[in-house]
């Protein structure tokens, strides 16, 4: 008899809705505390709602492909869900803490796992100062925004703004620029993940951003500090032969 007790976390959209009924035909549907696993049914974006809603507990995620890109999903094709999950492999993840000040001087915190990144709130360009350890590196980088971007989340919005798709197991961060003015030729850096962030926004009520960890978004910033949070994580179950770091590598042999 198996240990293995399932609660079906699962996207509204009809694919997902189909699988759900098929796999309670199979698997009794347990309530979140009483589970040891979240089956996740739907795309990416169900994915990271799960990882967000279970960061920080004991449940481990197995993720089954019903949407669209489905990058960190196991595919929907032959699941055998109990051994799949019995003989899987785990990947631990800890997210970004994004801690906000705002114009108003009042903080906010929310946690990212792809990115952290802000952007600019008017047709005005921001300018944004970044330190690293709190030494400046950069006094006033002109831009549209700066994406902080984690292996994970290297290969989706950081990626489109032509930032470095990153290795699982590099212990990097990539600093992205979005459409930098000043300076022209900055591309951006890699720095490690242990590493303390701080952006300084110059003048904020003119030139107000948005910062954003993956979708929850605090307007009007002053002031940004980006660090990795030791201090909870999510771990996800891939099926034996899914290889999420080969995976991450082919994309950047994407025509």
């Amino acid at each position: 008899m198996s240990s293995l007790r399932f609660h079906f976390h699962a996207s509204p959209k009809p694919k997902a809705q189909g699988l759900l009924k098929t796999l309670q035909r199979q698997f009794k549907q347990h309530s979140p505390e009483e589970a040891t696993h979240i089956i996740v049914l739907g795309g990416d974006g169900t994915m990271l709602a799960a990882m967000h809603k279970y960061m920080g507990t004991d449940k481990k995620l197995f993720g089954i492909n019903c949407g669209t890109v489905g990058f960190m999903m196991n595919p929907a094709e032959e699941i055998d869900l109990v051994k799949d999950i019995n003989a899987g492999n785990s990947l631990k993840l800890n997210p970004l803490k994004m801690t906000v000040i705002d114009q108003k001087n009042q903080m906010h915190t929310a946690h990212g796992f792809n990115e952290v990144y802000v952007f600019r709130q008017t047709h005005q360009s921001a300018k944004i100062e970044i330190s690293i350890d709190q030494t400046v590196e950069m006094e006033c980088l002109v831009a549209d925004g700066l994406i902080v971007a984690t292996p994970m989340g290297s290969t989706a919005y950081n990626y489109s703004a032509r930032g470095p798709i990153l290795p699982l197991s590099s212990n990097l961060l990539a600093l992205t620029p979005l459409n930098p003015f000043r300076p022209r030729r900055w591309h951006g850096a890699l720095i490690k993940n242990d590493k303390h962030i701080h952006l300084r926004i110059h003048n904020p009520s003119e030139r107000p951003l948005s910062a954003v960890a993956d979708n929850i978004e605090i307007r009007d910033a002053a002031q940004v500090t980006v660090e990795k949070d030791g201090s909870c994580s999510v771990e996800i179950i891939y099926a034996k032969g899914f290889n999420l770091e080969q995976k991450i590598l082919a994309e950047q042999f994407q025509a």
